[in-house]
């Protein structure tokens, strides 16, 4: 029998997918040359790969993930992450309580996620960040601990969008099921932002303006900013600018260049803008970048002996 309020029946949510508890969330930029030797545990655990390409054993299976995918790790199931020696990846780990009958569809996945899906995983980076006191480059904390200054609801908010990113995900693997096709409007959209992305990219070594963005892509400044910000959260501009400190941030870790040498093949005109802008962005000078990378190399290292 539904309760009732003034008249009116109150219809309970069914809720089918619900994070019971957070364990870690962790951002990784790692060398090269990083191993981890592995781990298994009780609770569900999702790496993603922001930026580069790394190796992940996931039970008894080895798979070599790009960027833009993620891989789940069952309760139990034993995994490791190693690199390929060439390129530094950038990757999201989280961990998880979920006993909903539907996570079995994350069982020996690999998938790919698109622009949309990774707002869900910026959103609970950013949020953990500023609920948690610990420093998410360590990869030894046992336990999250509350900063006691947290934005209030942070911790809603990572549990939303904890819990969006599942669903819609389990969505888009029923809609493929389905062969179930998004519309030409989103299609054409998505390829238009896909353009200015390849341009960035392909242009991270010079400076661009974004008069040069529109005449290279055809399309207004009002409809590129627009276009650019839904999908990606993002202004044009502000996306080139992290563009180039996380390829600045990728040769810091491979090791060959020295500050003046990436900064010269990022496009910089001065060693000192590109400091600045690097400080801005990272929260970290270049030299302070480096030094935290070789002490987590060093720490890992030592761990294995």
């Amino acid at each position: 029998m539904k309760i009732t309020k003034s008249g009116f029946k109150l219809t309970p949510l069914n809720r089918t997918i619900k994070i019971e508890n957070i364990v870690t969330v962790h951002y990784f930029e790692y060398p090269s040359t990083f191993l981890f030797k592995g781990e298994s545990h009780d609770f569900w655990e999702f790496l993603y790969v922001d930026k580069g390409e790394v190796g992940v054993t996931s039970g008894e299976k080895v798979y070599q993930l790009k960027q833009g995918q993620i891989i789940f790790h069952t309760p139990n199931q034993f995994h490791d992450v190693f690199c390929n020696g060439k390129i530094s990846p950038n990757l999201l780990v989280v961990s998880f309580d979920c006993n909903s009958e539907y996570m079995s569809y994350f069982e020996d996945k690999v998938m790919n996620i698109n622009n949309h899906l990774s707002l869900y995983l910026h959103t609970i980076l950013k949020e953990a960040k500023l609920t948690y006191e610990n420093d998410l480059a360590d990869p030894y904390f046992t336990e999250l601990k509350l900063n006691p200054t947290a934005p209030k609801f942070s911790q809603d908010l990572i549990a939303i969008s904890l819990e969006g990113f599942l669903i819609e995900l389990i969505r888009l693997q029923l809609n493929e099921s389905n062969n179930t096709s998004i519309s030409i409007h989103e299609k054409e959209n998505n390829r238009r932002v896909q353009k200015v992305i390849n341009y960035l990219e392909s242009n991270i070594t010079t400076n661009i303006t974004l008069e040069n963005i529109c005449t290279h892509c055809s399309m207004s400044r009002s409809l590129v900013q627009k276009l650019f910000k839904d999908d990606t959260g993002w202004s044009v501009m502000e996306y080139f600018y992290r563009l180039k400190i996380e390829e600045a941030k990728r040769l810091i870790r491979n090791g060959t260049n020295n500050f003046t040498q990436i900064a010269d093949h990022l496009g910089y005109s001065t060693i000192h803008y590109f400091s600045r802008q690097f400080k801005k962005i990272v929260g970290m000078s270049p030299s302070e970048y480096s030094k935290s990378i070789l002490n987590l190399a060093q720490e890992e290292r030592y761990k294995q002996f």
